[in-house]
């Protein structure tokens, strides 16, 4: 990173989920790496703080089948 992360707010909110817009400048070509060393940092500080992730889940709508 060549800067501290940006967080302006809240993307978009799904259900009982919620995206973080979060910009960060690297260095080209650097991207994939500071990503994935980001997401692990964030993990690392859920576990540490006791924030639990919801699981994902499916909601499937429509008629029951037939009996």
């Amino acid at each position: 990173m060549v800067s501290e992360p940006q967080i302006p707010g809240i993307d978009r909110v799904r259900g009982n989920e919620v995206d973080y817009l979060v910009l960060v400048k690297v260095r080209p070509g650097k991207q994939y790496g500071v990503a994935r060393e980001l997401r692990r940092r964030i993990k690392t500080a859920f576990e540490k703080n006791n924030v639990k992730v919801g699981a994902p889940a499916q909601i499937y709508g429509g008629q029951p089948p037939a009996q």
